[in-house]
């Protein structure tokens, strides 16, 4: 078992993502489910997030913890300080979708709530139409090119928490399942680092995707092109993603560096 440098840090994020999940007051007992910690300790560690402002105590039958005044301060310095990395990165994103007519979407790992989500996606005239910001794309993780690389970079625990999510809308001959199929798939996608829908290929409808990792080495999600022909072309599939290596060395590297936004 792997043990966590700074565990009532660990704890406390997850606390604020639990509080930040929740669309109502969170109680001490659904934040006691999922934290390793006693009672006692995480009362502690809750008065702390209190007087220093990260959550705010409502009291009253409906009362729990949300999120506190400083917490919403920090997400709007964020925000507008992120606002033109990501606008960076939205642009490079339509330059790649311009260029290839293809769709590009970001979806990224929600580790709190078990889900992937798109973030950003980019279109052109000449590309399909697909789905776009805050889509979960969970239910049909092993039909989607970006769930399979998450999957396949996840740890043991991850994945099975993820794959309780996966509710697929249809299962036909292209749809893989939970087992030595997946397994042997999984495998696959870690040995040469990208991810493609070969289940798909039956619709015309093609994906191919690298991962996005975070600072500490965990996946955090991945970037892909999605386009729609008569067949599968491997040299197409090679191409585009030349084209995702260079949005995904800015997403790893470059994401929170003022620096690139001046070149």
């Amino acid at each position: 078992m792997k043990t966590e440098r700074a565990p009532a840090l660990t704890e406390g994020l997850r606390i604020i993502e639990k509080a930040i999940a929740s669309g109502e007051p969170i109680t001490f007992e659904s934040i006691l489910d999922g934290i390793e910690m006693s009672r006692s300790s995480a009362s502690r560690l809750l008065k702390v997030l209190v007087d220093s402002g990260y959550l705010t105590a409502i009291k009253g039958h409906l009362g729990g913890y949300i999120p506190g005044i400083r917490l919403f301060s920090l997400v709007q310095h964020l925000s507008q300080n992120q606002t033109s990395q990501f606008n960076y990165l939205g642009n490079q994103m339509q330059l790649l979708s311009q260029k290839t007519k293809t769709s590009i979407q970001y979806t990224v790992l929600d580790r709190a709530m078990n889900r992937i989500m798109v973030l950003r996606k980019a279109e052109s005239e000449d590309s399909l139409k697909i789905a776009g910001y805050g889509f979960d794309a969970t239910y049909n993780i092993c039909r989607y090119a970006v769930g399979k690389l998450i999957l396949a970079y996840c740890n043991n625990e991850e994945r099975k928490a993820l794959m309780s999510n996966y509710k697929p809308e249809k299962l036909t001959k292209h749809t893989t399942v939970p087992g030595p199929k997946l397994d042997r798939l999984l495998e696959q996608v870690r040995k040469c680092g990208y991810a493609e829908d070969i289940e798909e290929h039956g619709y015309h409808l093609f994906r191919t995707a690298l991962p996005v990792f975070s600072s500490d080495g965990k996946i955090a999600g991945g970037i892909c092109s999605v386009w729609y022909a008569p067949s599968f072309d491997k040299n197409i599939a090679a191409d585009l993603r030349k084209g995702l290596r260079n949005i995904v060395d800015f997403l790893n590297m470059n994401i929170i560096d003022n620096k690139i936004l001046k070149k």
